[in-house]
């Protein structure tokens, strides 16, 4: 998959973790099977990819390493194909960066 600075791809099970960590029962990613694809490398944000879908969703991580007591947070996206994603979010991401 082609990612445009500062987007880069991502496999790492450290953000999956993570994710799990920081969403509470309540949070609409609650148990719901995803994997990680890429990550923003200056900021917290990552992509994650609904398994066994077409969807994605950018998540911004807090790194607080326990369940967030707000359900909005970790902050969420969902996009229903990673090109809406590339256009809405890295294409002007990598205009910016660059």
């Amino acid at each position: 998959m082609g990612f445009k600075d500062p987007w880069v791809e991502e496999h790492s099970e450290t953000f999956l973790h993570e994710l799990q960590k920081e969403i509470s029962i309540n949070h609409t990613l609650f148990s719901v099977p995803l994997r990680v694809i890429a990550r923003r490398l200056d900021r917290d944000d990552l992509l994650f990819m609904f398994e066994g879908s077409t969807k994605v969703v950018q998540v911004h991580l807090t790194w607080k390493g326990k369940s967030e007591d707000d359900p909005n947070w970790p902050k969420t996206k969902v996009f229903a194909i990673i090109q809406d994603w590339m256009n809405q979010i890295m294409i002007p991401d990598s205009e910016e960066f660059n």
